[in-house]
């Protein structure tokens, strides 16, 4: 994917927002929900939690796996005593599990003579789960959380080999989860090294992405640098079955057995397989003619394939133990793809991610949780080109006015994050970077989904010619009136993207048993100003309890 094409797709973007989208709001059929399938691991595992609107759990989302039937923890550790207003994750799929510590016969003795290895207190610790949001302290023991609870419960668990570490109000989250990145296979846009890319990631924060771009080459690197013990980012690859030019690589995917294995720091869940254009001078897949300028030349854009050959690769890919991950841009192309779901896994427990998902027609968004599809959406769309491009010339010479003859029934195709969790509120909308291409640092995009405003760049291709660096971009009423609250995007770059992932019994929120992947924030996002988000400092970042990024000056907070 080259530059050149990249910019150009970030124009057309901007062009094709000028649209007055029309669309039919004619009922579609509704296939029976997919269950998901019953997980093998022993981790303790979740039961509905009822959220503020409600007097009873909800009926479990088709998508959560169902509990096992394992030994239930102790609970020994209770919720903290906050007078601070709580909020609610209304938005996260994943609820809480009946306890927050899981101690084992074996660890019992250990706990009362050394300890666990690492205690935090005195902070803001935000959980992501509903029964228990907020909460003071967090216990970690090899490599995984041992207890999340008040600052009594859990520092009464220290013993004589504990590092205590006091956060001083400071906010500590789990790690963001980057579920659509090409930080890897795109490095060289910062002239950067595999094992400097990481470090971008962990000091933005991540600590487990997905790389939706694999061919044997990016393969082999990254296997050469978990087999050096050098992947220090979990990392998920998607095995590409054609690239965003349209062209097919085939079946040579399947010569990589899949690897699925939750602690494995190289996974490879599935196979990435476009539907439709959006760069390589190939417009996305609508289902009205685009604006007419020299390169959209008045088409509907550009499908890669037919229903009945997207239909055979899914059931191909699938068969093969992969799970599909579908790029969809348009809404021609959204429709296409939904219809080849729906025909392809009727009945079947299969987990599929829809990635983009820019132009959603209102009679589209049903079909979403209908098909219990993983929609996979921007946290910034490239509010500074539709801001300051708007009513000039383009680069192309062309007029843009993304404004210009929109209805407020065609604003609503555009992203509609928040239309989509209002109408599904179960629905596991996972959001994505899409680096180099926006910005890496998913604190810039917690900005943009909560304000729809964003924060100029140099650093990123996507980034507005001549704009000036910090540069605050102004979003149109279409848009605007698409924002969301810190509680609710907050899942979606966390426990959300951690289910797009087949990883939500182990990372996505702060719950005894998982994985110690967190971060430290220098405030709570839930009691920053939306306007200064981007203004948040990552000071620590780890992966399995361990340390791998430490800020300057901040030393004290990193065991």
């Amino acid at each position: 994917m080259n530059l050149k094409s990249i910019s150009l797709l970030l124009l057309s973007t901007a062009a094709v927002l000028l649209v007055a989208c029309g669309g039919s709001d004619e009922p579609v059929s509704s296939p029976t929900p997919y269950p998901a399938p019953t997980p093998t691991t022993t981790a303790a595992q979740p039961t509905p939690t009822p959220t503020k609107e409600q007097d009873k759990p909800e009926p479990r989302n088709p998508l959560t796996p169902s509990p096992t039937s394992g030994a239930k923890p102790t609970p020994t550790v209770s919720s903290n005593s906050r007078s601070s207003p709580v909020p609610t994750f209304a938005h996260a799929p994943i609820p809480s599990p009946e306890s927050t510590i899981v101690p084992t016969s074996d660890s019992q003795s250990l706990l009362r003579e050394a300890g666990p290895e690492v205690i935090f207190h005195n902070g803001v610790v935000v959980t992501i789960v509903n029964d228990r949001p907020l909460e003071q302290a967090l216990a970690i023991q090899e490599g995984t959380i041992l207890a999340v609870g008040g600052n009594e419960e859990i520092l009464a668990l220290r013993g004589k080999n504990t590092n205590v570490i006091d956060l001083n109000g400071r906010a500590l989250l789990p790690g963001f989860i980057d579920p659509h990145t090409h930080l890897l296979n795109e490095r060289m846009f910062w002239n950067m090294t595999l094992e400097e890319a990481q470090d971008l990631a962990l000091r933005s924060g991540i600590t487990t992405i997905g790389n939706p771009f694999a061919n044997q080459e990016i393969l082999s690197e990254l296997q050469g640098l978990e087999n050096r013990g050098a992947l220090r980012v979990r990392t998920n690859l998607y095995l590409s079955y054609n690239d965003n030019c349209g062209q097919v690589f085939g079946h040579w995917y399947q010569g990589q057995p899949p690897i699925i294995e939750q602690d494995r720091m190289l996974r490879i869940p599935g196979v990435k397989i476009f539907s439709d254009g959006g760069t390589c001078e190939l417009r996305p897949a609508m289902s009205f003619d685009l604006p007419k300028d020299y390169v959209l030349a008045g088409r509907k854009g550009d499908a890669f394939l037919t229903q009945e050959e997207l239909v055979t690769i899914l059931v191909e890919v699938n068969d093969a133990g992969y799970q599909p991950a579908i790029h969809a841009i348009g809404d021609r192309a959204i429709e296409l793809v939904q219809n080849a779901i729906e025909e392809a896994f009727a009945g079947m427990p299969v987990r599929v991610r829809m990635e983009h998902n820019l132009y959603i027609r209102p009679d589209l968004r049903q079909r979403y949780s209908e098909l219990n599809i993983i929609p996979v959406m921007f946290g910034q769309i490239g509010t500074c080109w539709i801001d300051k491009v708007q009513g000039g010339v383009s680069t192309m010479g062309e007029l843009v006015h993304p404004e210009e003859g929109l209805t407020t029934e065609g604003r609503t195709w555009v992203n509609p994050i928040r239309t989509l969790l209002r109408e599904f509120p179960t629905l596991p909308i996972a959001w994505k970077s899409d680096s180099p291409y926006l910005s890496v640092r998913p604190l810039d995009h917690l900005y943009s989904l909560v304000t729809q405003r964003e924060l100029a760049g140099d650093d990123y291709v996507w980034a507005l010619p001549g704009l000036a660096k910090g540069t605050v971009c102004q979003p149109p009423w279409w848009l605007e009136n698409e924002t969301i609250t810190v509680e609710q995007a907050l899942p979606l770059m966390t426990i959300n993207a951690a289910y797009a992932l087949g990883m939500e019994e182990w990372i996505g929120s702060l719950e005894a048993g998982k994985f110690a992947d967190l971060i430290i924030l220098s405030e709570s996002p839930l009691e920053t100003d939306p306007d200064s988000l981007p203004n948040l400092n990552v000071l620590v970042t780890m992966v399995n309890g361990h340390v791998e990024y430490c800020a300057q000056e901040h030393g004290a907070l990193c065991p």
